[in-house]
């Protein structure tokens, strides 16, 4: 979150918290200048999440899936009006493909429709409520994952590293959390307009070795940072030697 709870604010006066871990430099810096206003805050220095690809339990296989009889695009939320942004169809309507296109969202509610709107006509989607199908589901049937949200303001989402794992390259906003988490280019793309985000996935649709090697690099990225044992338990150490 980048936003604080009253819970929380009255924990942190009791003194009932003795550190804070933040997922991310953005989310920091809209948390922790607010909890100063209540009182000091003792951080946890180096703390960074962890995400285990070999666990069974986040059901999350890596494989490389070139497109074949369709290229897919799609997301995955809750359905949380923040997390939609209100032109999301026009934006996958948008994306060029060399063969024919299929879009699909999950976690797809009430919510998330009063903020997108019915899909334009022509476009080939399917939609699943929250839990309709796992998110591993999701992805194993994307080439392309398009992520805008609608405000909320990602602290870290999880959902790109999902896509990291699962090998579904990314497109983002260039803002909040994400550039922290994506290199432009690299690891995926980040993008400052919806049209940019349409554009970089047809590229991605038109080019598949540039596509196989933005997956590879992400997958990279991942096991030598994001899923680093060592690494996280760095901060850990030093925080449990102290």
């Amino acid at each position: 979150m980048t936003w604080t709870f009253e819970a929380e604010l009255e924990a942190h006066r009791n003194g009932w918290i003795d550190y804070h871990g933040f997922v991310s430099a953005y989310q920091k810096g809209w948390l922790k200048p607010a909890l100063e206003k209540v009182r000091s805050v003792q951080e946890f220095e180096g703390y960074r999440p962890y995400f285990n690809p070999e666990n069974e339990a986040q059901k999350v296989t890596f494989s490389y899936r070139p497109p074949t009889t369709y290229f897919g695009v799609g997301r995955v939320s809750r359905d949380d009006a923040g997390k939609y942004s209100h032109d999301m169809w026009n934006i996958f309507y948008k994306v060029c493909t060399p063969i024919p296109k299929k879009v699909f969202v999950l976690g797809y509610g009430s919510n998330a429709h009063e903020r997108c709107g019915s899909a334009p006509a022509g476009l080939d989607w399917q939609i699943w409520m929250p839990n309709g199908i796992t998110a591993s589901q999701l992805l194993e049937r994307i080439h392309c994952l398009i992520h805008k949200t609608g405000g909320s303001r990602e602290s870290y989402c999880r959902v790109v590293v999902e896509a990291y794992a699962s090998g579904a390259p990314v497109v983002v906003e260039d803002d909040f959390a994400f550039p922290e988490l994506v290199e432009d280019g690299v690891t995926g793309f980040r993008c400052r307009s919806s049209d940019e985000m349409s554009f970089r996935a047809s590229e991605l649709a038109f080019d598949e070795p540039r596509r196989e090697q933005m997956i590879l690099a992400a997958r990279r990225f991942l096991v030598e940072e994001i899923a680093s044992a060592d690494r996280c338990w760095q901060a850990w150490r030093r925080f449990l030697d102290e």
